[in-house]
């Protein structure tokens, strides 16, 4: 797999999932305002396979409310759970981060966090044959899940529900400064960084105007 090398990374619409979706003009801030059921959200335009990068997201709101962000597939919806889109879709491949406290491989719990950080990384070593995906929170590597049945490219993801009119969410695929210094933490708890590359596809500086 070679990484399609677009113009710079950037989140987009998702087919499915898209009405009532609104993203900042540069593509890395979305927001939430159509009353519709089940979870909204933006994939973003490059995917990735056979390296280790790393990205984060932020809230850009006070408390936690219903929205995530994380990692799928091209194929996957981004609403995994079953029920919330016509009654009988299968849980789909990948994982997810709620800043309600839970981190998810769908469609199972499996990890928490403190909730008054705003700021969520995602280290994804997908040097070997399945990503390997490092969750960072506060400084902290709260948790590290192998994604056994993903084996195409993972995209980034972030995802809302309509009842959080509103609520923004931001994306930095490394045009910005990183909140925290991943590879460092990574280090510091015996993760082999040899191969890791902070950022995630195609970006310029003037993406720090978002």
């Amino acid at each position: 797999y070679k990484r399609q090398e677009l113009d710079r990374v950037r989140l987009v619409v998702d087919q499915t999932t898209g009405a009532g979706v609104s993203l900042s003009e540069g593509g890395l801030a979305v927001s939430y305002s159509a009353v519709d059921h089940g979870k909204q959200g933006v994939r973003v335009n490059q995917g990735m396979i056979g390296e280790f990068r790393y990205w984060e997201s932020t809230r850009l709101y006070d408390g936690p409310v219903n929205v995530g962000q994380g990692l799928l597939t091209a194929y996957s919806l981004i609403n995994p759970y079953p029920g919330e889109i016509g009654g009988d879709e299968p849980s789909q491949p990948g994982m997810s981060l709620n800043s309600l406290q839970g981190i998810w491989q769908y469609p199972v719990s499996i990890g928490q966090f403190d909730v008054d950080v705003s700021t969520y990384g995602f280290a994804v070593d997908y040097t070997g044959d399945r990503p390997i995906v490092h969750v960072i929170v506060g400084d902290e590597l709260v948790l590290t899940v192998s994604l056994d049945d993903v084996f195409t490219p993972v995209f980034p993801v972030l995802y809302g529900t309509p009842l959080m009119e509103g609520k923004m969410q931001r994306a930095n695929f490394g045009a910005s400064t990183f909140a925290y210094d991943a590879e460092a933490i990574l280090a510091g708890a015996g993760i082999d960084t040899s191969a890791f590359v902070p950022g995630w596809g195609v970006h310029r500086p003037a993406d720090e105007a978002e």
